[in-house]
């Protein structure tokens, strides 16, 4: 682990401060590592440590050829989850390229030849390094990721070494672990398959506050002096903020350092599948930490490593989760397979929702599920009235609101019930708003009947449904790759941008904008009141309100104009749109955080 720190000149730098090799090691202030003991950490980092990771900038299997894309794709990532502004770009990019000082290198061996001091000092000029974690495989892990690991193992004998030599431009370094830069002595104490995990906290003044970043490493590569010996490098945690953090951001990064020394959450960090995987490796870790009172037990006492490691077999992960899946095995998982039987994946689906389909609404019928019911009703109803309103607009009230609540309801009713699937919300979409559209104008310029056409669609679809689900077209599907879907969302979000510029120049060309008085006859025209064949001039006493309510008819151009409708509707527009941005990327935002 390494802090960021001011040298004596001024300027940041990258200082190590602690690592773990099974147990913790601190920097003392004689400048020497201390002996391994066991991390005493305080359960307030351990909880911090999860609530930012659960809003971190999660990247798994990332492939970087050497550390600056690496904290470009850092940055990238900050910047899409809102978390950072864009012109923050190059002074962080630069405060992750600094010098990184390891413990080591005050203390330079004078046996060493001056030669290969001079190429381990050229390749940190331009690297940085952070704490070093080895993973090893336990005896009772091995033999279920035993594949894995030696996999991995015959990886870690030929890694690419990212140095300032000219070397390393465009082609790859083979380098064993102790033939090249760094704490060769520390290198000869660990085993052949060591990874390193690298941790960097710190504080600095043009952040507002923390952000944090967890990346696990693809490929085998040793990113230039990244650690202090010639290692790959496997998981990366960054944990930066502002100013008055630096005590609490320590216990954080040890907190990170004692989980990864941990071989149950090593696992869970190589298992990990998607971002929500690391909180979750961290909450199971809480799950068997042990706290101490605070008034019967000194935390500055060091606890000695034991002499007989505990039983783990509890927390060991099951051989299900350990196993690598095939290729075979996650395409089934994942894929729709053809049966080449008439009907065939139907009668598969069957015989697996068969014994699912009692309790799918079984289980429904508690009391803790009534909040989800409310809230699924309203989250279905809310979107069905507000659609069915816009396509009332647009099929001339032939599918309005009314007609959009029965048919929802009839469906999802239908849907729930032979589908097997009852949590699927069924409801109108945006893509089914614009068909209609099409649909109805298609029937206006053909002077064609909306709703006979709108039946024969719908009997048609049925047609073809049932002509996919007999062949077994749905495994078609796994061709539709993530392009398609959104280019499909890009054409609907077009169609809804142009049909709300296209009303809004529809109001400027009703209510046109008056820019000269004298261009806006209109503004003269007399309003009067039509009651009985006699025409009564507007004023004081006689009003619209009093005309309608008396009977009257209003009448002249004067009557019906009303100014500014135009740059209110502009104000509206801009309006609604900033908003909806805003509350877009409020959802980002860490103000309910856990």
């Amino acid at each position: 682990m390494e802090e960021l720190r001011r040298t004596k000149d001024g300027s940041l730098e990258w200082r190590e401060t602690a690592r773990w090799v099974k147990y913790e090691e601190d920097v003392e202030e004689a400048g020497r590592w201390s002996k391994p003991f066991v991390a005493a950490l305080q359960l307030t980092s351990l909880l911090e440590l999860r609530t930012y990771l659960a809003h971190a900038a999660i990247i798994l299997d990332a492939q970087v050829p050497a550390l600056p894309p690496l904290c470009d794709l850092i940055i990238d990532e900050w910047i899409n989850k809102s978390v950072m502004q864009e012109y923050l770009r190059a002074e962080v990019r630069d405060l992750l390229l600094r010098r990184h000082r390891h413990q080591f290198e005050g203390q330079t061996d004078p046996k060493t030849p001056y030669a290969l001091r001079q190429l381990s000092g050229i390749g940190r000029s331009i690297s940085h390094g952070i704490f070093n974690m080895t993973h090893t495989e336990t005896g009772d892990l091995d033999g279920i990721g035993g594949p894995t690991r030696r996999k991995s193992q015959s990886r870690v004998s030929k890694v690419t070494s990212v140095t300032s030599m000219g070397s390393s431009q465009g082609s790859e370094a083979t380098l064993t672990r102790n033939s090249s830069r760094g704490n060769l002595n520390f290198a000869r104490k660990l085993p052949p398959d060591a990874e390193s995990a690298t941790i960097l906290v710190g504080e600095v003044e043009f952040l507002a506050r923390p952000v944090c970043a967890f990346v696990r490493v693809q490929n085998d590569i040793c990113l230039g002096n990244l650690t202090e010996v010639n290692i790959p490098t496997r998981f990366i945690f960054l944990l930066l903020g502002p100013p008055g953090s630096a005590g609490r951001f320590r216990e954080i990064g040890r907190a990170m350092g004692a989980l990864c020394s941990d071989d149950i959450f090593q696992q869970q960090l190589y298992r990990a599948k998607n971002r929500s995987c690391i909180p979750d490796a961290v909450e199971s870790f809480l799950h068997e930490v042990t706290v101490l009172p605070p008034g019967e037990w000194d935390p500055q006492i060091r606890i000695e490593p034991p002499k007989v490691l505990p039983v783990k077999d509890h927390r060991k992960l099951s051989p299900l989760d350990l196993v690598p899946l095939s290729l075979d095995d996650e395409k089934e998982n994942i894929e729709v397979r053809r049966t080449d039987r008439l009907f065939g994946g139907l009668i598969g689906d069957i015989r697996c929702k068969a014994k699912y389909y009692v309790s799918d609404f079984r289980d429904g019928l508690a009391l803790q599920c009534l909040a989800s019911m409310i809230f699924l009703y309203f989250a279905t109803l809310t979107p069905i009235i507000a659609f069915g309103a816009v396509l009332g607009v647009h099929t001339d009230n032939h599918m309005a609101a009314m007609e959009s609540i029965v048919s929802a309801a009839f469906v999802g009713v239908i849907w729930a019930l032979f589908s097997g699937q009852p949590l699927i919300i069924m409801g109108s979409t945006g893509p089914v708003l614009v068909f209609e559209a099409i649909v109805t104008m298609t029937c206006r310029t053909y002077d064609l009947d909306y709703l006979p056409i709108r039946f024969w669609i719908g009997l048609w679809t049925g047609f073809f449904l049932f002509i996919m689900v007999a062949t077994d077209a749905s495994h078609l599907v796994r061709y539709i790759t993530r392009f398609t879907e959104e280019g499909f969302a890009a054409l609907i979000s077009f169609i809804f941008i142009f049909e709300s510029l296209e009303k809004l120049l529809a109001v400027r060309k009703e209510r046109n904008v008056c820019t000269y008085p004298m261009e806006c006859p209109v503004l003269y025209s007399q309003c009067s009141c039509n009651i009985t064949g006699e025409l009564l001039e507007l004023n004081q006493n006689i009003s619209k309100s009093w005309c309608k309510v008396n009977g009257g008819r209003l009448v002249g151009d004067g009557c019906f104009y009303i100014p500014d409708v135009f740059f209110m509707s502009v104000l509206l527009f801009g309006g609604t749109f900033i908003l909806s941005a805003k509350l877009k990327n409020f959802r980002n935002q860490p103000f309910f955080s856990d």
